[in-house]
């Protein structure tokens, strides 16, 4: 009878330890303080070197990266300023632009003079004379396409009634003009940029401008004298001989190209990364 009244004890639930809550948690917190004053330095210091070590594990890869990027532009050239470079000679070689100087480059004048004097002419033979006739009446009826018909006219015609003429302030032989000519005759869509390696530097400088590239000044010359060294790279020209190559370019356009290191760069990186795994 006594054991019913007894009261019985809430059944305990889990497996665990029964941990007693604390009463007065800021108390025990402050309890637990007050224990560990001693050790409060060692704490700090561990904490903020914790945070150092997490500052450094996301800074670390980034420097690495930086110390990469610098040792190869050390050895690989400036592919930005080449690009920067071979557009600017494609934009002034253009198709366009060069249709626009073509017919003040050649300075070939259809007025009667020129008429009577090719068709009087006594070293011409008569089928030169038809031929200039029909490129003549060819112009007069397509003016657009007035550059293929000057093509057409034979050379002979054309030592007669071109001369020596000065463009830009360039000086242009009859014999460039005619060259230039026969080049353009035989340009297509697919083998235009030929046209350019092989015609007179006397036209390439008048269609090439100076320009500049990272504060160093690149003339019509120098631009010149890369087509003519770079004009046989192909697909199939292996990596030695392209640096061989750039070797000879002109002094102005290796100083854009020719790889460089800053060692001082390298240094302070190589210095960092010492220092953080030391």
């Amino acid at each position: 009878m006594n054991n019913e009244n007894k009261t019985k004890a809430p059944a305990r639930r889990g497996h665990g330890p029964n941990f007693e809550k604390p009463k007065n948690f800021k108390k025990s917190i402050l309890k637990l303080f007050s224990k560990l004053k001693p050790f409060q330095v060692a704490i700090y210091i561990s904490l903020i070197l914790a945070a150092l070590g997490s500052i450094l594990s996301l800074v670390t890869p980034n420097r690495l990266s930086d110390l990469t990027d610098e040792i190869q532009k050390g050895i690989v050239i400036n592919s930005k300023n080449l690009n920067l470079i071979t557009n600017d000679i494609k934009d002034e070689m253009s198709n366009e632009k060069f249709q626009n100087k073509f017919n003040e480059i050649i300075d070939l004048k259809f007025d009667q003079n020129t008429i009577v004097k090719v068709n009087t002419s006594n070293d011409l033979s008569i089928d030169d004379k038809n031929k200039f006739n029909d490129a003549l009446k060819n112009i007069q009826n397509d003016q657009k396409n007035t550059q293929k018909y000057i093509s057409d006219i034979p050379e002979n015609v054309l030592n007669v009634i071109l001369t020596d003429t000065t463009y830009m302030g360039v000086s242009i032989k009859k014999e460039d003009k005619i060259k230039l000519m026969q080049l353009s005759s035989n340009i297509n869509g697919k083998n235009y940029s030929n046209l350019f390696i092989n015609m007179p530097n006397s036209i390439k400088k008048v269609i090439l401008s100076t320009t500049k590239v990272d504060g160093n000044k690149i003339t019509s010359e120098d631009k010149i004298e890369m087509l003519n060294i770079m004009g046989t790279i192909n697909k199939k020209t292996s990596v030695n001989k392209i640096y061989k190559k750039i070797d000879k370019l002109p002094k102005s356009i290796q100083n854009v190209l020719v790889p460089s290191m800053k060692m001082k760069k390298i240094k302070k990186i190589s210095l960092f990364l010492a220092v953080l795994y030391i």
